[in-house]
C-alpha cells in the first residue's frame, strides 16, 4: 500500500491509494456480464438508446493486470449497494483512446450510474515506448505527474476547495499506482472517477 501525505496546517494525515493486485477481490466478470448484446435483452427499457451501439471497449474495463473488472469492485469503491451493480458495459463511443492511457465511461446496471474509468499501463502504450526510446526522461515525468493527481484528486486541498468555491471536481473512487523508478515500462495507474 502507498501513501499519499496531506499537511494540514502542523498536522500530518494519510490517505490511502491501494496499489495491490488483491484489491480486485470479489467475483470476477465473465463476458456476459460485460457484453452489451446481453445487457440489451436483460435491460431493453432501460437500454433502448444503446440498441444501434453494440461496440463495447471492454479492454478498457481492466485492472492493471488485464483482468475484467469485478462487479463488487464498483460497488465497494462507489459506496453502492451490490444489487445495483449486476451489468456493467462502456460503448466504444465512449471511450477514449489517448497518448496517456486508455478512458471510457462506465455504465451500471440496473441501478442506472455511470462512473469515469481511465488505465495507465506504459507497456501497453505506443506512446510511452517512443518516449523510452527517444526522451526516458519523460517518463519518470509521466510517473510523478500521475502520483500527483492521485494525491490532489484524493486531498483535503481537493474537497475543502470544491466546497469553498463551487468548482466542480470529479471525485475520486479509487485510484491504483504502480509506479516503477527502476522500469519505467513497467508502471501501470488506473483511477476511477466520478462521471461529470
Amino acid at each position: 500500500i502507498a501513501s499519499i501525505l496531506e499537511e494540514d496546517n502542523d498536522t500530518m494525515t494519510t490517505s490511502s491509494i491501494s496499489t495491490s493486485r488483491d484489491e480486485f477481490t470479489g467475483e470476477s466478470p465473465t463476458h456476459s456480464d460485460i457484453t452489451i448484446d446481453c445487457l440489451l435483452k436483460e435491460n431493453k427499457s432501460e437500454s433502448n438508446s444503446y440498441k444501434s451501439q453494440s461496440t463495447a471497449a471492454v479492454d478498457i474495463i481492466r485492472d492493471l493486470y488485464g483482468n475484467p473488472l469485478s462487479k463488487d469492485y464498483f460497488a465497494q469503491k462507489m459506496g453502492i449497494d451490490t444489487n445495483e451493480v449486476q451489468k456493467y458495459f462502456c460503448l466504444e463511443k465512449e471511450a477514449f483512446r489517448l497518448l496517456n492511457g486508455d478512458a471510457c465511461r462506465v455504465h451500471l446496471f440496473p441501478g442506472g450510474q455511470t462512473v469515469f474509468y481511465k488505465r495507465i499501463v506504459f507497456q501497453e502504450m505506443d506512446h510511452a515506448q517512443e518516449k523510452l526510446e527517444t526522451a526516458p526522461h519523460k517518463l519518470l515525468r509521466d510517473i510523478k505527474s500521475h502520483r500527483v493527481v492521485a494525491s490532489f484528486l484524493l486531498s483535503r486541498a481537493c474537497r475543502e476547495m470544491t466546497k469553498k468555491t463551487g468548482v466542480h471536481i470529479p471525485k475520486c473512487y479509487d485510484a491504483q499506482l504502480e509506479p516503477s523508478y527502476s522500469n519505467p515500462m513497467e508502471s501501470k495507474f488506473s483511477f476511477l472517477l466520478e462521471d461529470l
